[in-house]
């Protein structure tokens, strides 16, 4: 909705929401059903009863996570989230007989408890002081060419001045997103160049996003830091049509801050989709239809 003044204005395209957030009941669906939807299915419900043709996400997205997943959750917060940047400790590079193991630092707050060894870390008390990722380095022995293969990364649980390590279950590195098959924290940490003030690439492995469960399961995520590469979650009917080549800077850590690409994407409703009468009528309700958790709403 902040960008649906600047779509009309500048773009001359109608957009489901906008500024104004007059009915603020939409504002509560699409943070619940399409933003944060756990499923692609769930997301087209709302944009079909909309006559949606397009969506757009762009890089401020990443920050603003924390405000929509709120504004979308249930009387328990259950889709409350966000995502915390990480940068990569040259000074803690272990070396190894086989490659060597990279640290990002950082301080993820958990947003959901997570139950270790017995142990409960409590969410918005324990917290994710630093990611390991072991690199296992060898040359193919045809090319001569240099592999590098990123392994299973862990997490450093921190509370109560204990810390634990967990497997991390997930990296997204290269454009491609790895599911390891040690059980442990289900996150996912995205890696992201870091750029010099010149705006070239200064690092292509300097920094990443940290992603809860949660967040994994959003759809906005599968979209737009996961690149519709999470073979977990279906985003077929999404189809990129503008944010995809070099007009852009890549999602990337630029003096300090998240800067990545605006993208649209063309909505290709499945053949014989369909959204009966009174789940239309919900999806184009207006403020009397807010749960009772919500603000009051004059």
């Amino acid at each position: 909705w902040d960008y649906g003044y600047w779509v009309q204005n500048g773009f001359e395209r109608a957009s489901v929401l906008d500024g104004a957030n007059r009915i603020k009941y939409w504002n509560f669906l699409m943070g619940r059903h399409v933003l944060t939807g756990q499923t692609q299915e769930e997301a087209l419900e709302f944009l079909s009863a909309h006559e949606t043709t397009h969506y757009l996400i762009v890089a401020d997205e990443i920050g603003k996570y924390t405000a929509y997943s709120s504004i979308g959750s249930d009387a328990d917060f259950d889709r409350y989230s966000w995502i915390t940047p990480f940068r990569i400790n040259p000074t803690r590079m272990q070396e190894r007989r086989d490659g060597l193991t990279l640290v990002y630092e950082g301080g993820y707050v958990l947003d959901d408890d997570f139950i270790w060894d017995g142990i409960v870390f409590p969410k918005q008390q324990a917290g994710i002081a630093s990611v390991s990722i072991p690199v296992l380095q060898s040359v193919d022995n045809e090319s001569g060419e240099e592999l590098i293969t990123f392994e299973q990364p862990s997490v450093t649980l921190v509370y109560g001045g204990r810390p634990a390590q967990v497997p991390l279950e997930c990296l997204y590195v290269n454009g491609e997103m790895v599911w390891f098959p040690e059980e442990g924290y289900k996150g996912c940490l995205r890696i992201i160049p870091t750029l010099q003030g010149s705006g070239q690439i200064e690092n292509p492995i300097g920094a990443g996003l940290f992603v809860s469960e949660d967040g994994v399961r959003a759809l906005w995520t599968n979209l737009y830091l996961f690149e519709q590469n999470n073979p977990k979650f279906d985003t077929s009917a999404f189809s990129l049509v503008y944010g995809e080549d070099d007009t852009f800077a890549p999602i990337s850590m630029y003096q300090g801050r998240i800067i990545g690409p605006q993208k649209i994407w063309e909505i290709n409703y499945p053949e014989g989709f369909t959204v009966d009468e009174e789940t239309k009528q919900k999806y184009l309700g207006g403020n009397e239809l807010l749960p009772d958790y919500f603000f009051d709403v004059n």
